[in-house]
């Protein structure tokens, strides 16, 4: 049953998120929420993405934090069911394009992340999570969570604010969720 509504749920969310009209401003709030939270910090790991499908573009703040002696890096889905790899990245870093039209960086060097910035189609005020259906960041933070101290950060769009969302036991919480106008602590 959650799974047929987990797929009904994504197919309104992406259309939601790809209707919305005030995007450009949106998404700026939401970069300058990512570098307030890592204003007095230094030398983190941090994973960012490059977004897709309307997704919130952190492309603004990877600069910045990259800029400000943070190491970035980027996900890579190597094999379906497997978790994600990351791999460092800077805007200098030559990219290509990898699985689902994603593009990811070329760097040999794989990087271990403190901090993931998640893209969501969905989220609800408990800090799930909804994504396209495939379970990388879940398999990812399950892995992550066991082994390091990662914190998982949510991004979205106000828009994408479901009441409650179905879940699963694979399913992984976030610890955070930023949107262009609250911060889901």
């Amino acid at each position: 049953m959650d799974k047929i509504k987990k797929k009904e749920l994504r197919k309104f969310y992406l259309r939601k998120r790809n209707s919305l009209t005030n995007r450009k401003k949106s998404n700026s709030k939401i970069n300058l929420k990512i570098l307030n939270f890592f204003k007095n910090m230094k030398h983190k790991t941090i994973s960012g993405y490059c977004s897709v499908n309307g997704e919130v573009d952190p492309s603004l703040s990877l600069n910045t934090l990259s800029e400000s002696g943070h190491s970035i890096c980027l996900p890579i889905v190597v094999d379906k069911n497997k978790k994600l790899i990351f791999k460092y990245w800077n805007k200098k870093t030559p990219m290509e394009m990898g699985k689902f039209g994603i593009l990811v960086p070329k760097s040999e060097e794989v990087k271990t992340p403190n901090y993931l910035l998640i893209p969501t189609l969905s989220f609800d005020m408990s800090k799930n999570r909804l994504g396209y259906g495939g379970g990388y960041y879940d398999r990812t933070l399950e892995y992550l969570k066991n082994k390091t101290n990662c914190f998982a950060i949510g991004l979205a769009f106000d828009e994408q604010l479901s009441q409650k969302l179905p879940t699963e036991k694979f399913d992984q919480k976030l610890d955070l969720i930023i949107t262009q106008s609250m911060i889901v602590k």
